[in-house]
């Protein structure tokens, strides 16, 4: 599928100046992965440049208060309950939703609404704010000259999905619907029409553990963002450079007059738990950013852990599994042995396909074959105004085996300032 865009068109996206175009369309990005560690255990702050704002994602004494007078303007999100129609569409205090009748295999616009981005605009001087491109690729970069392959072509339309809910117990964080990427196929148990892990159920492999090959056997070049896969501190193991199965969602979006910050929620999975942890074929999530207000416009990963580490299955975050149990025992691939805490328990993981009961690494011993970090929030600084390019990357390591998945949901704008951190929000 190529990328949807109605009514807009990249010529004049790549006119108004708020996107580095080449013939291809867009560049790719560097990023930048400097960082520091704050006192709280399960909060990692970026540094922000001094002259920046700080505040915090949830509230604190050092956060801005929302304005006390109301000037309605079409640019302006609506701010809920502060009893002012900042939008200006002629109803006070409403917060639309977008995604009731979404298809499951719908756009990348669609998979905006289904995360909460319910707007749109045509370009960076539209009289409002909104999305503006959207598009599914195979690939971060743009262009892999050795392969002949252009990444912005569409990857496996399995490998995108919006649905009501993932499993057993996992629902959407905000409306009917979330977005859902994957190495594998974007459903459960990791295939069209499956409905459990048994062989002989239709379209199913065995989960995401092993997995399958969505894209072509070869490694797709320039698929993740410079300095990934990224080695992982609390690991000995060196990630393999070579990645496949790549999926990217790239959003250009519009921000509002009024918002000083965003925030979405996301959810990693993968079937590489417990035996191929901190080894050197765990799989990555992303978000870049490119804006303003962070890092001068360079792009940034946003999503990490209290220790700095990018999302995957060796993060401080992950502890939905079956605890203490052993880890990294997979044979002949140098990982790193240890015991699983897993804190939140096995249970969020049933009707996923990544709870696969199995004798994985202890012997005589059941543990679930997969797990998650359940739901985190990331927030982001932007400016007002500005045009920001967003990326949501997930990639196999490696090999194009044991999958992986991430769900995204509840973008929305924040009216006080924030800085760029990764949380556990309330449930």
């Amino acid at each position: 599928m190529t990328p949807t865009i109605p009514n807009r068109s990249l010529g004049l996206l790549c006119a108004a100046g708020f996107l580095a175009c080449s013939s291809g369309g867009s560049q790719g990005f560097t990023a930048n992965d400097a960082g520091g560690l704050d006192a709280s255990a399960d909060t990692y702050v970026r540094p922000i440049d001094a002259s920046m704002d700080r505040g915090s994602l949830f509230q604190d004494a050092s956060a801005d208060t929302l304005p006390l007078d109301c000037h309605p303007d079409p640019l302006n999100f609506d701010i809920p309950g502060n009893n002012c129609d900042d939008d200006n569409d002629g109803t006070v205090d409403n917060t639309p939703t977008c995604d009731t009748s979404l298809a499951i295999t719908g756009d990348a616009f669609a998979f905006a609404n289904a995360m909460g981005l319910c707007q749109t605009a045509r370009s960076a001087i539209d009289t409002k704010w909104g999305v503006i491109v959207a598009s599914y690729r195979r690939g971060y970069g743009d262009y892999a000259p050795d392969s002949g392959i252009s990444n912005d072509q569409p990857p496996h339309e399995g490998q995108h999905g919006i649905l009501d809910r993932f499993g057993a117990s996992v629902v959407p964080r905000e409306g009917v619907k979330l977005g859902v990427l994957s190495t594998g196929f974007a459903r459960e148990f990791d295939g069209d029409s499956a409905s459990s892990c048994a062989a002989a159920d239709a379209g199913a492999t065995g989960c995401f553990k092993p997995g399958r090959l969505m894209q072509s056997a070869e490694q797709t070049l320039r698929g993740v963002p410079s300095g990934f896969p990224k080695i992982v501190d609390t690991c000995s193991s060196i990630p393999k450079r070579e990645v496949f199965d790549v999926i990217d969602v790239r959003l250009a979006i519009k921000v509002p007059k009024n918002a000083r910050g965003f925030s979405f929620d996301f959810n990693f999975w993968t079937g590489e738990w417990p035996e191929y942890v901190c080894t050197p074929y765990n799989d990555g999530f992303v978000a870049m950013v490119e804006s303003t207000n962070l890092y001068g416009g360079a792009a940034t990963n946003v999503c990490f852990d209290s220790r700095g580490n990018p999302i995957g299955v060796n993060n401080a975050f992950f502890d939905r599994c079956t605890p203490n149990t052993r880890t990294g025992c997979a044979p002949g691939v140098g990982g790193t042995p240890g015991t699983s805490i897993c804190a939140g328990g096995p249970g969020e993981l049933e009707g996923t396909g990544f709870f696969n009961p199995g004798i994985w690494c202890n012997p005589g011993t059941l543990s679930s074959g997969g797990g998650a970090t359940g739901w985190l929030r990331t927030a982001v600084p932007v400016e007002a105004g500005e045009v920001i390019k967003l990326d949501f990357v997930i990639w196999d390591t490696g090999d194009p085996t044991l999958d992986s998945t991430v769900l995204l949901d509840n973008f929305r704008w924040e009216a006080v300032t924030v800085t760029n951190q990764t949380q556990r929000p309330p449930r």
